[in-house]
């Protein structure tokens, strides 16, 4: 598709890649964690259609929602493509490949993940209670969780009380101070004095 459209293999094409990146994986990631949870939990007696029928439940209890949150975040990107003129030529081949990279995300994550994981997803699946490396993180991690979640409104203000914290890092920003043109290429230096 990007042949298609004229879209050059250029910084910015690539990176809409390096944004998209994350999202690819995440997908398949929620995927595989539920097939693993339901593959714990199966009857190890029943075989390969025991395996069979918890992958094709894990995939139907998530598989629509994967796909809709991928199509939100391709519609949320959808307004870079309205941009005009220098910054519609400068940003148009990041949204073409972010929106491309994740639409065939979202159509991979619930076709062939499903597929692979029936072939791969093999022997006796350990329950996540038995693996030491989730446990020692559970640990770790299940008094915060309680704490935030029996205290929200503390939790609340301390977040909103941290918010401010932000400012003084947003006001050391630099700001253009001088724009040049040379030919088709504007560029633009920032100046910061830094005592």
């Amino acid at each position: 598709p990007m042949a298609l459209l004229r879209v050059s293999s250029n910084i910015m094409s690539l990176g809409g890649f390096a944004l998209a990146i994350g999202v690819l994986v995440d997908a398949s990631i929620v995927m595989v964690e539920n097939a693993h949870r339901h593959l714990a939990g199966a009857n190890p007696a029943r075989g390969s259609a025991g395996r069979e029928s918890a992958i094709l439940a894990a995939s139907r209890q998530v598989g629509r929602a994967i796909f809709f949150s991928l199509v939100i975040i391709v519609v949320s990107f959808l307004p870079v493509f309205l941009l005009t003129g220098e910054e519609g030529r400068l940003f148009h081949p990041l949204a073409f490949t972010k929106t491309f990279a994740i639409a065939a995300a979202s159509i991979l994550s619930i076709t062939l993940v499903p597929i692979l994981m029936g072939a791969w997803m093999r022997g006796r699946v350990r329950p996540e209670e038995e693996n030491p490396v989730a446990m020692f993180f559970r640990r770790l991690y299940a008094p915060v969780l309680n704490r935030a979640l029996r205290f929200p409104r503390t939790t609340l203000l301390i977040n909103f009380l941290l918010v401010p914290a932000v400012v003084p890092l947003a006001l050391s920003l630099g700001a253009p101070s001088s724009c040049r043109s040379f030919g088709r290429v504007r560029s633009c230096t920032c100046r910061r004095d830094f005592r």
